[in-house]
């Protein structure tokens, strides 16, 4: 007899975290959620570190703890509270890097750089409503070209440092779309991890 895949293994928990992972849940869609954890012939029970590990993998721990709070005691209390963990974790981050971008984006505006954000909490905030609910891991912002260098300038006035350098002639190189550039930036402030 053929051992399943480790993916095959997983589809009960690949169709929980996407049935989870809807942003404003109909009914249908929690009554989806509730036939998953409960099904009327159960095969195995929920491998619930396999769902968190893809939930996090994908970015959706936040989604799936707010849909799995709203059914009530069908999630084992345990494991409820282990997403909610994640889910405040996600909440403390998303707050530090908000209060870090208004930051940067206040210093970039007093030097009279053009600078705009986009993905990320930015992106969590305009197409979920929350900024929290999609997990981001860093800034991003499209820059000019020619302001490269103050920039960086300004980012390390903020206690940043910058975990890849960047040749003086890269600007050259960046890719650019209507006049505006993506600079990968990859910076940490001092003492942050």
């Amino acid at each position: 007899m053929d051992r399943p895949t480790p993916a095959a293994a997983l589809v009960p928990e690949w169709d929980l975290v996407l049935a989870a992972s809807c942003v404003d849940p109909r009914e249908s869609d929690l009554g989806r959620i509730r036939f998953l954890l409960n099904p009327p012939v159960p095969e195995r029970p929920v491998e619930w570190e396999a769902v968190f590990r893809l939930a996090d993998h994908h970015g959706t721990s936040s989604l799936l703890y707010q849909n799995l709070s709203r059914l009530g005691g069908i999630v084992p209390p345990s494991e409820l509270a282990s997403a909610r963990q994640s889910y405040e974790r996600n909440v403390h981050k998303s707050l530090f890097l908000a209060r870090e971008m208004i930051r940067i984006l206040d210093r970039l505006d007093a030097m009279g750089i053009e600078a705009i954000p986009y993905k990320g909490i930015v992106l969590s905030e305009v197409y979920y409503g929350d900024m929290a609910l999609r997990q981001s891991g860093d800034m991003d912002l499209f820059v000019r070209r020619h302001d490269v260098a103050r920039i960086q300038s300004a980012i390390r006035q903020l206690g940043y440092i910058l975990r890849v350098p960047v040749p003086e002639d890269a600007a050259e190189g960046i890719s650019q779309r209507a006049n505006r550039s993506h600079l990968p930036l990859r910076t940490g402030r001092h003492g942050q991890p």
